[in-house]
C-alpha cells in the first residue's frame, strides 16, 4: 500500500459526503418519457415480486451494493450500516478494495464490521488484478477469509 492510499480513501469519503457531485447537465432522459397510464385495478401488489436467485441465493431484488468503501477509520461505520441494509433487505454487497488492510492488518476492523453487522447478507471481498499478479492466490483467499465472503 502506497503511503497516499489512506489519504485518497479519506478523500473520496469526504468529497462523497461533503460535495455535491452529481451531473448537473447530464440526464437519464427519462424526463422525455410519457407513460400512457393504464390502470390495473385487479393487480395485487402482494403477488408481486422481486426476488431473483443468483449464485445459488435468494435476493430481495436484482441489485448488487459493490465496491463500495474500507482501509480507513471512517470507512467503519459506512460498512456496518450497508451491511445492515444489505442484511435487511437480500441484497448482496460487496466491500472496498481490501488493499490497504492486506499490507496493514490494524485496518481489517473497517472490512470485518460488514459481516459483523450483516451476518446473513451476502459479502463479495474485492481485490484489484494488479494485486493479484503482485500477491498471488494468497491475497485473494485472505480477502475472502477477511470478511467470510461469500
Amino acid at each position: 500500500m502506497s503511503a497516499d492510499t489512506p489519504s485518497r480513501k479519506r478523500d473520496h469519503l469526504k468529497i462523497s459526503l461533503e460535495r455535491d457531485i452529481e451531473f448537473e447537465a447530464k440526464t437519464t432522459w427519462l424526463e422525455y418519457v410519457e407513460l400512457v397510464h393504464k390502470a390495473l385495478p385487479e393487480l395485487d401488489f402482494d403477488e408481486i415480486s422481486t426476488e431473483t436467485t443468483f449464485l445459488g441465493r435468494r435476493f430481495g431484488m436484482p441489485l448488487i451494493m459493490e465496491a463500495m468503501t474500507g482501509g480507513v477509520p471512517e470507512a467503519a461505520e459506512i460498512n456496518g450500516n450497508l451491511a445492515e441494509a444489505a442484511e435487511r433487505f437480500s441484497i448482496p454487497m460487496g466491500v472496498g478494495s481490501q488493499r490497504a488492510a492486506l499490507s496493514d492488518s490494524s485496518l481489517e476492523y473497517t472490512f470485518k464490521v460488514a459481516r459483523e453487522r450483516g451476518p446473513n447478507a451476502f459479502l463479495i471481498a474485492n481485490l484489484s488484478g494488479v494485486q493479484l499478479v503482485q500477491d498471488g492466490v494468497e491475497a485473494a483467499e485472505k480477502a475472502v477469509e477477511m470478511i467470510e465472503a461469500d
